[in-house]
């Protein structure tokens, strides 16, 4: 049952994504501008990597979990808020490399976090929310439309769910999994903010 969950949540991400991009072509303005936002979180390695990251440390704390996702995506909508009103900068794209690499770090770190710890990574995942929800508001200028922001919250949504099925079956089976997707993360950050300051 569990891995046929698994199997239904990853389904359901493809099926989506199929049907946004053909939607894109249409030419459809409503539908257009939400297929613009659903599809912007898969444009970039770096916001996959964190959306998909952010669910999979829900499971730091699985009797609290749900806070991670929503405190997450209310950053991440404020963020993009400012973005649609904003330019984008070097700094705004070295934080997310940051923060790539702490989810890495906070991932790796999992099975000891807890009490006043598990709170202060909540904090980060607020501001992590906030950098990438502000790349994100840039991205979608040209639309300025609420149903752009609509589709990327619904998309990051979706992502969450994944890395917390993740989390929740594949990790416990795979002690090496955690390891890894974790300095996947760390790797990814590292990579991205190497390249920026060159």
């Amino acid at each position: 049952m569990r891995s046929s969950f698994l199997f239904r949540t990853v389904v359901a991400l493809a099926v989506l994504v199929c049907a946004a991009q053909a939607q894109a072509h249409e030419g459809h303005g409503m539908v257009t501008l939400f297929a613009a936002g659903l599809l912007h979180p898969f444009s970039g390695v770096d916001h996959l990597m964190a959306m998909l990251m952010v669910g999979v440390w829900c499971w730091a704390r699985p009797a609290k979990a749900v806070w991670v996702p929503l405190v997450f995506m209310t950053g991440l909508m404020v963020g993009a808020g400012l973005g649609l009103n904003g330019s984008d900068s070097l700094l705004a794209e070295r934080l997310i490399a940051l923060s790539l690499m702490a989810l890495g770090v906070m991932v790796w770190r999992m099975p000891q976090i807890q009490g006043r710890t598990w709170w202060l990574g909540l904090v980060a995942m607020a501001g992590f929310g906030l950098v990438h929800g502000h790349a994100h508001g840039v991205a979608l200028q040209a639309s300025a439309s609420h149903l752009g922001l609509i589709g990327m919250v619904c998309a990051s949504a979706l992502l969450h769910a994944t890395g917390w099925a993740v989390g929740k079956w594949a990790m416990p089976r795979h002690v090496h999994l955690r390891v890894f997707t974790a300095m996947a993360s760390l790797g990814l950050g590292g990579w991205l903010l190497t390249g920026l300051a060159g």
